[in-house]
């Protein structure tokens, strides 16, 4: 029983650095925050949008194997290809979350000029 605790904390705990590792170099390109700030951001971002997340996760494993079909390619093109899907995927993921938080504000503002004008 104990075992199974453990085995199922230290895959979630896996996971979710890996979550971390995929979005924190992205993030620190986009925002300006402080140095703790971008492991919390990441983490959020990560809670927010998991779909997103396997959907980095998916298209990493498919990057890899199209590279391992054309091995010519893996030299020149590796890195930018797999920077380029993951800056992709966090933006994507970061404005999903900055369109929530205006509907949010927008909704609220509607609320309020509607209670004010009765």
């Amino acid at each position: 029983m104990v075992h199974t605790l453990l085995s199922f904390g230290l895959v979630f705990i896996g996971l979710f650095y890996l979550a971390l590792l995929m979005l924190i170099f992205p993030l620190y390109v986009h925002l300006d925050l402080k140095f703790l700030h971008y492991f919390k951001q990441s983490l959020l971002v990560s809670f927010i949008n998991p779909h997103i997340i396997i959907f980095m996760a998916a298209g990493l494993v498919a990057v890899y194997y199209l590279f391992n079909f054309i091995p010519g390619l893996t030299l020149f093109f590796f890195g930018s290809a797999i920077a380029t899907f993951l800056m992709w995927s966090t933006i994507l993921a970061y404005n999903r979350i900055e369109n929530k938080k205006r509907n949010m504000v927008s909704t609220d503002d509607r609320h309020l000029s509607k209670l004010g004008g009765n």
